[in-house]
């Protein structure tokens, strides 16, 4: 064959390459070559076609970058394409799942309302006032909640969820027990102060302290304890320091039984200042709501669901809180048992 010529040398005596095509008689169709030769550079593109798309790449990211609707004003970050074929990969993205509302927002948590002794504190339209926890027994920097005042809601229209402002509610927890519903409000400062499983750390450079927590939650449910005035300083292995009214209480930690998918609730057991043993626990309404023994400290059961279904009803996370004091007995023998 004309086109085999090199491998049908013999060199030497020695046999030929490849026999086949090396006679007069053994004659390839030219046709044959031709599927070869597509087959073998099919996937060849012009050198050409190659700089237009990337030309065409290069230009959709610039005009990624100048998209006004893709800057963020609070951060002052515009949009940056790191790629040049970012444009094509985010155009094969047909759906985004998301496992809770966190992911794809900013997932920020802060302590709006609550319900205490039947009465509603708190409300959502609030602004953020640096306010220091000095003067609640702590020396960690934190920023407080200031409560807006709402409008009155107009005619026909139930004003009944409009809460107190959260600071007569810190009032009442620091006045101890001198006024009516302040036992409900200092076990729930208290609550918040102690049941969970935040970490202080302290920035060696700024020298600031700042809470560590595992989720959102549970760093605002304790800058919740600090709005009651009462303020978690610091924990060791046995042992929890809160600030409250300008003094430190410290609390025995006896036990923690941490949250998972199956209790639905987080427990502490602890040993007050005051020797009493003294078990606190949060979790799901609904597991919260087949354990609890009386609902004297907030107003009812059904006044308690008609709070929980309005904070629902306005996009609130919610929490069941709950405490029950124990006898030095049964406290010592259930921790021989865990």
């Amino acid at each position: 064959s004309k086109y085999t010529w090199y491998l049908c040398q013999h060199y030497e005596d020695s046999t030929a390459l490849f026999e086949a095509g090396c006679t007069s008689e053994d004659e390839n169709n030219d046709a044959s070559y031709w599927a070869t030769f597509f087959i073998l550079f099919n996937n060849f593109l012009p050198l050409s076609l190659y700089v237009t798309l990337e030309v065409v790449n290069f230009v959709q990211a610039y005009y990624v970058d100048q998209d006004i609707e893709l800057y963020d004003a609070i951060s002052d970050t515009p949009a940056l394409a790191r790629t040049s074929n970012q444009n094509g990969d985010l155009g094969q993205i047909e759906y985004i799942f998301s496992d809770k509302t966190g992911t794809l927002t900013c997932n920020e948590m802060k302590f709006r309302r609550c319900s205490v002794g039947g009465l509603v504190y708190g409300n959502v339209t609030t602004v953020e006032l640096p306010v220091s926890a000095d003067s609640m027994g702590g020396g960690i920097e934190m920023p407080k909640t200031s409560e807006v005042t709402p409008p009155p809601p107009p005619a026909g229209v139930d004003g009944a969820m409009i809460g107190a402002p959260l600071p007569e509610l810190q009032a009442l927890a620091i006045v101890g027990n001198n006024a009516e519903g302040s036992p409900a409000a200092q076990k729930m400062g208290e609550l918040l102060a102690t049941c969970h499983n935040v970490v202080v750390e302290k920035d060696e450079k700024t020298g600031s302290t700042l809470y560590q927590a595992e989720s959102p939650d549970e760093e605002a449910l304790v800058d919740g304890g600090i709005t009651l005035g009462y303020t978690f300083l610091g924990a060791t292995s046995d042992e929890l320091s809160v600030g409250h009214n300008g003094a430190q209480r410290t609390y025995k930690l006896l036990a923690t039984i941490p949250f998972n998918s199956a209790r639905k609730r987080m427990s502490v057991l602890v040993q007050t200042p005051e020797g009493v043993y003294r078990l606190y626990c949060k979790g799901a309404d609904n597991i919260m709501f087949d354990r609890a023994g009386n609902y004297d400290l907030c107003g009812g059961q059904e006044l308690l669901d008609e709070h929980l279904e309005a904070f629902s009803n306005e996009g609130l996370r919610t929490l069941v809180l709950a405490y029950r004091d124990l006898p030095q007995e049964m406290a010592l023998d259930w921790l021989k048992q865990w």
